[in-house]
Order: C-alpha cells, then sequence, then structure tokens
C-alpha cells in the first residue's frame, strides 16, 4: 500500500466519497428523488425553513411565538443573523452547517473511540466507520429536514471525550439550552461526583437560557417559554399529538404501534421503558466513578441509547449518535463476536442501505427498525460495563495483595 494512502485524512476523504457515490446510487442521482423517498414531506430542509427561521424572526420581531417550535428561545436568538440573510441563503449557510455538524460528529466520535480506547483497531477500520457513518439513516434524515440533532449529538459526544471536566459541563449546558433533553446528561455528572463539572454545566444552561432577555425583556423571554412548555404539552408526551406518529420511534410508542394497545397498556410500556432507562443509568455510576476514559465514553453511550426509552417523541433524527456508539462497542467487544454480531446487524438496521430496500419510508419508521437498533446495543452496553468495572475491581484487588 502507498505511504499516503495510511494517512487518515486520506481514507477519511476516500471513505466519504465512496459513500457519497453510494448515495448517489441510492438516490438515482436525483434530488427530488432522495426529498420523496427520506420522509413524507417535500420541502427541503423544511424544520429549518418552516420553523426555525420563522421562530427567529419573530423573536426578533416581537411578534407571537411559532406554533411547533419546540427548542429554547435561545435556539431561535443565535439564528437571528442567518435569517437575517433572507431564505435563500439561509439555507445554503445552513446546509452547509448540517453537513459540517455531522462530519465533525463522525470524525470526532471516531477520534474519541481511537485515542482512548485501548488496543490496536485493524487498518480497515477507520474508513470503514466513515463510509458506514454517512450511509447512517439518521444523519440523512437529520440533513433532510435541517433538523438540529446533530449539533446537539456532537455537543454531548465532546463532552463524553474532553478531560477537561469544565469543558464538558459547558457542552452538555450549551445543547441543553438549544433544546432541553440533553440536560439528562448532568445526571452523568452527579453520578460522578463532579460538582464543578455540574456548575459549569448547569451556570451555561442558566446564561444562555437568558441572553434573549437582554433583546426582547424578561417578560417577553418568560412569555416565550411558555408558549414552548404549553406546545410541548399539546404536542409530546403520552397523549400528545405526535405520540401516534409513524416515525416515533419511542419504546411505548413503538410497542403500541405493534400491539396494538390501549392506554393502560401505553402506560404500563412507558413505566417499563423509564424502569430500564434507570438501570442504565444505574450501570453508569460505577464507570462515572473511574477515571478511566473509556469508562465515561461508555457512560455517555448507555444514556445516549437510553434516550427512547424515555423521550417521546424520538423522531429518527435523535438517534445521530449511533455510529459513535456502534463503533464504541465494536472496539470494546474485540473477543465476543456475539457482541460484535450485535452491533454489525445495528449497523445495517440504521443504515440508508437497509432503509432504501422498504417500499415507503413510513414502513421503516412504523416497524421501529432504528428502535431496535438501538436496543439490540444496550445489553452490549451493559455486558462492557461489566467487564471494565470488573477489571478495575481486580487490578484494585491486585495492588492491594502486592502492597500487603
Amino acid at each position: 500500500m502507498p505511504a499516503f494512502a495510511r494517512f487518515p485524512g486520506f481514507q477519511t476523504l476516500v471513505a466519504i466519497l465512496a459513500a457519497f457515490a453510494v448515495h448517489a446510487l441510492l438516490w438515482q442521482g436525483s434530488y427530488a428523488v432522495f426529498s420523496a423517498s427520506v420522509d413524507f414531506n417535500q420541502g427541503a430542509l423544511e424544520d429549518f425553513m418552516g420553523v426555525y427561521l420563522p421562530a427567529a424572526q419573530a423573536l426578533g420581531a416581537g411578534a407571537d411565538p411559532v406554533p411547533g417550535f419546540l427548542y429554547a428561545p435561545f435556539f431561535a436568538w443565535i439564528l437571528q443573523p442567518i435569517a437575517g440573510l433572507g431564505p435563500a441563503a439561509a439555507s445554503w449557510v445552513w446546509l452547509g452547517l448540517q453537513f459540517t455538524a455531522s462530519l465533525a460528529l463522525l470524525i470526532l466520535g471516531g477520534r474519541w473511540v481511537n485515542r482512548q480506547v485501548p488496543g490496536d483497531a485493524p487498518i480497515w477500520c477507520w474508513p470503514l466507520y466513515v463510509f458506514l457513518g454517512v450511509l447512517s439513516f439518521p444523519l440523512v434524515h437529520n440533513l433532510h429536514w435541517g433538523q438540529v440533532s446533530t449539533l446537539l449529538t456532537l455537543l454531548v459526544v465532546s463532552a463524553a471525550g474532553l478531560q477537561d471536566r469544565r469543558w464538558a459541563g459547558v457542552c452538555i449546558g450549551c445543547a441543553a439550552a438549544i433544546k432541553f433533553y440533553p440536560a439528562l446528561f448532568l445526571a452523568l455528572l452527579i453520578l460522578s461526583l463532579d460538582w464543578r463539572g455540574l456548575r459549569w454545566g448547569v451556570g451555561a444552561w442558566a446564561v444562555l437560557s437568558l441572553l434573549p432577555a437582554f433583546q426582547v425583556g424578561l417578560a417577553s423571554l418568560t412569555s416565550a417559554y411558555s408558549a414552548v412548555a404549553e406546545d410541548l404539552a399539546s404536542l409530546s408526551g403520552l397523549q400528545g399529538e405526535w405520540f401516534a406518529a409513524p416515525n416515533n420511534q419511542s419504546l411505548a410508542a413503538t410497542a403500541t404501534r405493534w400491539l396494538e394497545l390501549g392506554t393502560p397498556g401505553v402506560t404500563l410500556w412507558a413505566v417499563l421503558g423509564l424502569v430500564f432507562a434507570l438501570y442504565c443509568l444505574k450501570s453508569c455510576a460505577p464507570l462515572m466513578s473511574e477515571d478511566g476514559a473509556p469508562h465515561r465514553l461508555l457512560a455517555f453511550a448507555l444514556v445516549l441509547l437510553s434516550l427512547p426509552l424515555v423521550l417521546s417523541p424520538s423522531w429518527p433524527h435523535y438517534f445521530a449518535g449511533l455510529p459513535f456508539v456502534q463503533l464504541l462497542l465494536f472496539r470494546m467487544s474485540r473477543e465476543h463476536p456475539g457482541a460484535r454480531a450485535c452491533v454489525g446487524l445495528s449497523v445495517l438496521l440504521s443504515s440508508t442501505l437497509l432503509f432504501r430496500c422498504f417500499d415507503h419510508s413510513e414502513r421503516y419508521g412504523e416497524w421501529g427498525v432504528l428502535l431496535v437498533a438501538d436496543l439490540l446495543l444496550i445489553p452490549v452496553a451493559l455486558q462492557c460495563a461489566t467487564r471494565l468495572t470488573c477489571s478495575q475491581s481486580d487490578s484494585l484487588s491486585d495492588s492491594s495483595s502486592s502492597v500487603a
């Protein structure tokens, strides 16, 4: 192999170009086919153009909040410079940011795993990861709608690998200031008794959340938060309008479609999801109590995998962290073929390659394929957590014996 072909930058470029070539084949080289196939909407960047931009314009003009804007006012506030460019230019800027965030998420997640997980990876592992990551359906779905999930996941994955826990807390706080649910990752800082990181995270969240008040006033900002809370109550949750949407990949919603559940059954599955998520969080406690970087990465991965157990709706783009988690668990399961088989199946289920095998985009969502891809990884992650904590305990016991 030529020496230049061994450089990660060259391998990354080749993998990206190969993935784009596959995308061109999958969508017949036509954006119209891509737009019509990915989801029910026909418009490009529909969430950005139809919700984000109007919300930014409304906040700046002091108008009523935009219905369906389920984000913190801070997000609308920081979008105002882009909104000022006009719809056409703003769409191109946002599209560029989407591509950048997606590639940064893949590259940073892979960098954390390669640097912080012990063991050498085969030379083909990195380009294959990038290739499959670019084909990951959640990233494609996020790009199609012009959503913000790749940026949120990028901030969370950044927090997972940063050694300076103050900046890790800031990353989580920034994500929570845009959309509320990333605040769940602050629980990991509590489990590790990382009060400094927690203070920085909560402080960043609070300061950023209040910044729009300098433009619109505290009363208007409070009104905007109230409007978001009302929309969240009416559209999300078990009784919300979006619960029955075919693309809702939450555990309770998918079980309802599979089993045709009534209200008691829906509540039962929601409770089961919450209990299982709490069990996963409990498994994160010994991981966060250790200083090892792999422990921390795995704890963040477990919380990422637990989100669809409790969040409804859980749209396909909420699973943008799957490539990072899949690579992490693949590396951590070197000596366990069964676990690696689960990771491989998860990669296949969450890939655009499989999505294009469905004759209708809604069927992919109705069957909860992404939820299954997520659930397959949870036992693998729990198994890896048990091995890490047991090996840590064994090493401590050996050290104590040698000292004695």
